[in-house]
């Protein structure tokens, strides 16, 4: 499946801008595999320019125990805050849990 994700990967980097580019989704993998890495070659894990320790899981909604939806930060993009909303209304909304994230772009 990776290598179909990485097809798929390339040709969204393609229609993206070079600079202030923003790129978020359910990668259906989680940190350290192919298109993470790929992704860390042009863009930063916004999660981890902000707060400190691990960054929150998103999946599933009810009990996670993964983190597969992420945004992803061009070079000039500041990112302000990085949180996963909790609470029972989250949990029913959808099989994920939402990732919100502040973002100052010049």
């Amino acid at each position: 499946m990776a290598p179909e994700r990485l097809t798929h990967l390339e040709r969204a980097l393609a229609e993206l801008p070079r600079q202030a580019s923003v790129l978020l989704g359910d990668v259906n993998e989680q940190p350290g595999r192919p298109v993470w890495q790929r992704l860390g070659q042009d863009l930063r894990d916004a999660a981890t320019q902000v707060g400190s320790g691990d960054p929150e899981l998103t999946f599933p909604a009810v009990d996670p125990w993964a983190r597969i939806d992420v945004a992803f930060v061009g070079a000039g993009i500041e990112v302000v805050d990085v949180h996963v909303p909790h609470g029972p209304l989250v949990e029913r909304a959808s099989d994920h849990r939402p990732l919100v994230v502040d973002l100052r772009v010049p």
